[in-house]
């Protein structure tokens, strides 16, 4: 997953050398993301399978498209706020 990746590889120089995190809290935090991953999923699978068709003109989509198209929009709208608001300066000293 390539989001994930680069977010994660930015996530970590951002709470390194922007916010001075020591690198134990930095994995702890990247960590804790995981583990909401892990609780999440499963359940966005039991809201996933228990959906109905949707019907949108004549086309008969499958249950999971609704979804599947939401979260293609999330992904891109969040992911592409990375590249396009400039990281904030800090003043050193």
């Amino acid at each position: 997953d390539l989001s994930s990746s680069l977010w994660f590889t930015y996530l970590l120089i951002y709470l390194e050398t922007l916010r001075y995190l020591p690198p134990s809290s930095s994995g702890i935090c990247m960590l804790s993301g995981q583990i909401f991953d892990a609780i999440s999923t499963p359940i966005a699978g039991l809201v996933s399978d228990s959906g109905l068709g949707l019907k949108w003109r004549t086309w008969n989509l499958c249950p999971r498209t609704y979804q599947h198209l939401i979260g293609t929009f999330l992904v891109t709208t969040f992911f592409s706020c990375v590249w396009i608001f400039p990281p904030p300066q800090f003043n050193e000293g």
